[in-house]
Order: C-alpha cells, then sequence, then structure tokens
C-alpha cells in the first residue's frame, strides 16, 4: 500500500531493508522514511510498479535464488 514505507515492507515479509532499498535504486542510509507513495511520484513510477519491483526483490531474496549480496560495510544499518 502507498502508505507503508521501506522499512515497513522488510519488515513484514522478513527481508533486509538493504534488499529492497537497492531495488528501488535509493541508498539505504539514512532509511528513507517516506511512504511508497511519494517515493514513486518523485521517481516519476506509479505504485503498481513500485509494488512489482518490491516483489520481485522480495522473491528473489529467498529460495531456490541465492541470498542477496550483502551491502558495502557503509551500507550497514545496525539493528
Amino acid at each position: 500500500k502507498g502508505w507503508m514505507n521501506v522499512g515497513y515492507v522488510a519488515h513484514s515479509y522478513h527481508v533486509p531493508p538493504y534488499v529492497l532499498y537497492r531495488a528501488l535504486g535509493l541508498p539505504n542510509r539514512p532509511p528513507d522514511r517516506r511512504p511508497l507513495l511519494k517515493i514513486a511520484a518523485a521517481q516519476g513510477r506509479s505504485m503498481n510498479d513500485i509494488r512489482t519491483i518490491l516483489m520481485d526483490a522480495i522473491v528473489h531474496s529467498r529460495p531456490p535464488y541465492p541470498p542477496p549480496t550483502p551491502p558495502p560495510p557503509d551500507e550497514v544499518t545496525s539493528p
């Protein structure tokens, strides 16, 4: 939904936030707390585009696909 932010989606789907930030082309730090609807508007995308990108990243971060590569050390966020 458009009101969710990337962190909420990551938590809900049990994936590391950096996977979703990377998929959207956003920096992992500082965490982007904008709702997905605002991210979509800023990127000139529809919510359907954002939803598709995020779901693709979520699916590909789970088996049978190889685990996502970790972020560079400067992108790691503390829990």
